[in-house]
């Protein structure tokens, strides 16, 4: 599937709101903006989901975030396998944030019976969205696929070791403990249960 064709899939989630009938084109970029975001994509990178709404981009650390429906500026929000890439086109000017999957350090979720609220909170840039409910758990989705896709750290091999050698360092063991018998520094007792305990390891 295109860029186009998320961004259809989305705006369908919208046709029974009493907004979208109101405003459609308030749900559709315009040809200018949708241009300037398809070459950001990267090559191998696979859309999750798309959606043009307004996004509120606040510093990393802001004391306060927006909560109102509709805040913020309109432009195409797009969660890939990669990353989440907010690009916004306003009278021929373009910029564009992005929070890579390694970035995302925390995401917020609330909803009611209509709406919903969404901040993901990254490393140097933070997205908020509040908007209709279908529409933000659709994007909710994305965001938990791409955070719980990444590779975990692989463990560590078990060390192996050689049965020879814990061989040789539990004979090892014990001449120092008949050493110690023969000195008189531990009893008959004493020396018999530390040597069946050193056996009882190989």
């Amino acid at each position: 599937m295109e860029l186009i064709d998320f961004l259809d899939e989305t705006c369908n989630l919208r046709r029974k709101s009493l907004a979208f009938k109101l405003m459609q084109t308030n749900y559709r970029p315009l040809p200018n903006a949708y241009d300037a975001c398809v070459p950001l994509l990267l090559p191998d990178e696979k859309i999750k989901t798309a959606v043009y709404m307004p996004v509120n981009v606040c510093p990393a650390g802001c004391i306060a975030y927006p909560y109102s429906a509709g805040s913020g500026q309109r432009g195409i929000l797009v969660v890939s396998n990669c990353r989440i890439l907010f690009s916004k086109y306003y009278d021929g000017n373009h910029s564009f944030y992005e929070i890579s999957a390694d970035d995302i350090t925390d995401v917020y979720y609330d909803t009611d019976p209509k709406e919903a609220y969404l901040r993901v909170n990254g490393r140097n840039v933070v997205f908020v969205v509040h908007d209709e409910l279908l529409v933000v758990e659709r994007l909710k989705k994305a965001v938990d696929e791409l955070r719980y896709a990444q590779p975990e750290p692989e463990a560590a091999a078990p060390i192996q070791t050689n049965p020879a050698d814990n061989m040789d360092q539990i004979t090892e063991a014990i001449k120092n403990l008949k050493s110690l018998l023969d000195l008189g520094a531990i009893t008959q007792e004493e020396f018999d249960a530390k040597k069946k305990q050193l056996l009882s390891l190989n």
